[in-house]
């Protein structure tokens, strides 16, 4: 026969679960409460060396460069697009 005092597995889980909820409730809350307030970051000064600067340079001069080409594919695409369907209409018309 078992004993009464001791608690049952699912009257412990029952208490876990209403815990975890209780902490995810206070989360939830500290969430919106940090979302109505606004941090303002304004930058003053930026203390860099200059070798360091140039480097910086280059790897943006370089990362820009695929960025640059597909741009450049996606215009030819329009335009390919674009000139045949007017090429297509001055068939037509004349």
């Amino acid at each position: 026969m078992s004993d009464q005092s001791e608690p049952q597995p699912l009257d412990l889980i029952r208490d876990q679960n209403a815990m975890i909820i209780n902490y995810l409730k206070a989360i939830n809350e500290q969430l919106n409460a940090s979302r109505t307030t606004y941090r303002h970051v304004k930058i003053e000064d930026i203390n860099m060396p200059f070798i360091a600067m140039v480097g910086f340079m280059i790897k943006i001069t370089l990362a820009s460069i695929p960025a640059a080409l597909i741009i450049a594919l996606l215009w030819l695409l329009v335009m390919l697009v674009f000139g045949g369907l007017l090429a297509g209409c001055t068939r037509v018309l004349f």
